[in-house]
């Protein structure tokens, strides 16, 4: 007869499931909205983990605040998540089995065998493997290789591949492994057209697109020097270089939104709006304290405003 404490799995990452008492028979019970659990501590003489295969048992063991003695319900339940967080298992469970032992049954996770990319016809395959890298004889992990196809697709729209998009399938070949491939839509290279700077009555556009690292396309230099594409941290980052130059021309409370990228049938076209604000202008500078000479004059020789 076993008393199942408490269960946790990929299903239920955002919520927790508690588990009744058991006769003979697993019956999983979902508290009711509201509903507060009550506290129960349990007499246990021993602990054990059920159903590592690969997982090095003593390693996780040392993590569980469960000892033989008294054990409060609350603490199982904590011990579960911290398995379950461990990134090693699909499902986790705690249970009292004969009175006294309490039993953490865990299912491992399947282990990564091979990663294949299909599908890449205009980027190198060893290129985009370093945004696709997943390690074989590794834990699956949902989450990683979503980031991973984030970080692929950011890859391919720097080098002007807006459109692509990445999909992947798991494949298992046995002894609790699998196989991924990922599969690239790379479409066609989209160049950008046009790059707008709106909201100026003080500043010229053309100085501004002229701090910008992101160009539009030009059929002369675009070839030799790879501009035209749209690399979004690179677009992120002359948000900074505008508004660095508005700093140096006295727009102290100037701003610049987020960039809107409009995609059209000819490629992209790219709005920046800024907010000037009041021109400040520098008066007078005055210094005190420790000054060469006792002078204000020899102290501020040399100092370039």
């Amino acid at each position: 007869m076993s008393h199942v404490i408490r269960a946790y799995s990929q299903a239920h990452r955002l919520s927790s499931i508690c588990l009744g008492a058991l006769l003979g028979l697993v019956l999983a019970l979902s508290l009711p909205k509201g509903a507060i659990a009550q506290t129960t501590t349990y007499s246990v003489s021993s602990i054990e983990i059920q159903g590592t295969k690969r997982v090095d048992q003593q390693a996780i063991s040392v993590q569980l605040k469960s000892t033989p003695g008294k054990v409060s319900s609350n603490v199982i339940s904590e011990d579960v998540k911290t398995l379950y967080r461990t990134g090693f298992f699909d499902h986790v469970s705690a249970a009292i089995v004969d009175g006294s032992l309490l039993r953490f049954t865990v299912t491992e996770k399947p282990l990564v065998r091979k990663v294949f990319i299909r599908g890449n016809k205009e980027v190198n395959e060893t290129d985009l493997s370093s945004s696709l890298r997943i390690g074989t004889s590794r834990f699956l992990d949902n989450t990683q290789i979503q980031a991973l196809i984030t970080n692929a697709i950011g890859y391919y729209q720097s080098q002007g591949f807006y459109d692509a998009t990445i999909e992947h399938s798991v494949v298992p070949v046995g002894e609790n492994q699998v196989d991924i491939t990922f599969t690239a839509n790379e479409g066609e290279r989209v160049k950008i057209r046009d790059i707008e700077i709106r909201g100026l009555s003080e500043l010229d556009e053309g100085d501004l697109l002229g701090e910008m690292q992101t160009r539009d396309y030009k059929w002369w230099s675009s070839w030799l020097f790879g501009t035209g594409r749209l690399n979004k941290d690179m677009l992120d980052n002359d948000k900074v270089l505008l508004r660095q130059y508005m700093l140096d021309n006295g727009f102290v409370d100037g701003a610049v939104a987020d960039p809107i990228i409009e995609r059209r049938e000819d490629g992209l076209y790219i709005v920046l709006t800024v907010t000037e604000g009041p021109v400040y202008s520098l008066g007078e500078i005055t210094m005190s304290g420790d000054l060469i000479e006792g002078s204000s004059e020899k102290t501020l020789e040399g100092l370039k405003i």
